[in-house]
């Protein structure tokens, strides 16, 4: 079983998607699934200088004993005070960083996903994210495309130590419909992330009726339970590469798993929306 805080869940594999998949065929599965799990949609070494990046700052400011993946990945040497890289919005911003946090793959993945309007069928049927041509700025709209596609300023950069987790929740009781009618979220593993050291972890049932729990600390705000086997539901995961990312629709419930590991899990959730 995956570690979950308070309890554990049975998880089987993810559906496995790619970017040459056809435009269409990734909006039919994430739209069954709730969920797609793109493997090798960065180039890894794009999210390799990232990573680096980060450590390096970790190393500087105490949280591991090395600053770098050379022998292998460093150790937490200090957790309290935490890093707090949810507050670091300065790294997340930084060149080597946002560079994928905002990838152009990431522009066109979510563009097609969000703004391509599939009314021709034989064209969307062809269409992959490989030959998918984002609209410039400067040229006339196309009726192919319906509204303009943003990315949130906030980044959510997180460092997670051993113990920690997050629990079972929805990103719609964060960004409700009527401020956000369409969004998905991109979540980045910056490292190779197995469920030992804290992996996406979502749900199967996408027809869960739930009240979050109202939490005061803004971790456990959200929350469905602090007890995923308590969710009348079974579950998928899956070990990630540097390099892979998982659209979540923002009615599916999901989590991560719990670190188990002597690590920092290092991870970014981006969010991606049209303004109508």
């Amino acid at each position: 079983g995956i570690a979950c805080g308070a309890g554990n869940v049975i998880a089987e594999r993810m559906h496995e998607s790619h970017l040459h998949d056809t435009v269409h065929d990734l909006r039919v599965r994430l739209a069954q699934d709730g969920y797609l799990l793109i493997r090798k949609c960065m180039p890894r070494d794009d999210v390799n200088k990232a990573r680096a990046h980060i450590l390096v700052d970790l190393h500087k400011n105490g949280f591991t004993a090395t600053p770098s993946d050379d022998d292998h990945p460093p150790l937490i040497l200090r957790r309290d005070p935490s890093p707090n890289l949810l507050e670091r919005q300065d790294l997340a911003r930084s060149p080597g960083v946002s560079a994928v946090l905002e990838h152009p793959i990431l522009w066109k993945l979510m563009h097609a996903l969000l703004c391509y309007n599939a009314d021709d069928e034989d064209l969307n049927n062809n269409l992959t994210i490989s030959n998918y041509i984002l609209p410039s700025s400067s040229s006339p709209s196309s009726s192919s495309f319906s509204s303009p596609l943003l990315t949130h300023p906030y980044k959510w950069l997180r460092a997670v130590p051993t113990g920690l987790f997050t629990g079972p929740h929805s990103d719609i009781t964060y960004f409700p419909k009527t401020k956000y009618p369409h969004l998905l979220t991109a979540w980045i593993p910056l490292g190779d992330n197995s469920t030992d050291l804290g992996s996406l972890v979502v749900a199967t049932r996408g027809d869960l009726s739930y009240v979050p729990l109202v939490g005061k600390d803004g971790t456990k705000s959200g929350w469905v339970s602090d007890d995923a086997g308590t969710i009348p539901t079974s579950w998928v995961s899956e070990d990630m590469m540097m390099g892979d990312i998982v659209v979540i629709h923002p009615e599916r419930c999901h989590m991560s798993s719990e670190n188990v590991t002597e690590q920092w899990r290092l991870s970014c959730d981006t969010r991606w929306f049209t303004p109508s």
